[in-house]
Formats: structure tokens, sequence, C-alpha cells
């Protein structure tokens, strides 16, 4: 007799018990793995966790909104793969050195042009 035969498991209101026991153990798995990532002790991380497993309504808003930044002072995913810089243009330069938009195509590009670069339509003033 296996162990799925028993009765209290075609239950749905087991079902649904078991299923929520098991979103909270993963989502207590999750927390304990962001807090070591960011830097906090075994500790510190276990116990997270544990608030996770008891109170998770409770504890996992107080978590995502309390947490600590990462290591790398990223505090989302974006953050950790930033942009490259801009170049700083002062907004007293020369109107040749500042870029401007094509209202064609969308594209960049610098000085004054009777046409575009990219897409050769006339450009308005």
């Amino acid at each position: 007799m296996s162990v799925y035969d028993n009765p209290a498991f075609k239950d749905p209101q087991v079902q649904m018990q078991i299923f929520v026991l098991f979103v909270t153990a993963l989502i207590s798995m999750w927390v304990v793995n962001d807090a070591r990532n960011r830097g906090l002790n075994g500790w510190t991380a276990f116990w997270w966790g544990f608030g996770i497993l008891l109170l998770l309504p409770f504890v996992l808003p107080v978590w995502l909104i309390f947490r600590p930044k990462t290591k790398s002072g990223a505090t989302g995913f974006a953050d950790l793969f930033p942009r490259a810089p801009l170049p700083d243009v002062p907004e007293n330069a020369q109107s040749s050195t500042r870029s401007k938009i094509c209202d064609h195509c969308g594209k960049f590009y610098l000085g004054s042009h009777s046409n575009c670069p990219h897409c050769q339509a006339p450009i308005s003033s």
C-alpha cells in the first residue's frame, strides 16, 4: 500500500494544505538564500527564513521592504547590469556638438544636417 493510497491525501483540503506548506518552504529557502547573498551571516538568514515559515504574510513584506542592499550596492536586477554612462554635454554647448533625434527613424545624430545621416529623411528645424 502506497502512502498516496491513503484517503487523507485525496481530500482537497489536505492537498491544499500540503501545497501551501510546500510553497511556504520554497519562499523560506529563497529568503535565506537572498539574505546570504546580501551579506547577512548564517544565523540571521536562518531566522529570517524561520520567520517566513511561521508568519509568511507578515514577515515576507517586512523582508522585501527592509532587506539590505547587495554587497555590490545594487538594489535590483537592472542595477547589476548598468548601462554605459552617457557623455556629459553642457547646456550651453553649440548645437553642432549636441546630439539630436531624427523624427523619422528615431536615431541620434550629431551636427546640423539637412538630411538624416541614417535614413536620409529631411530634417525639420
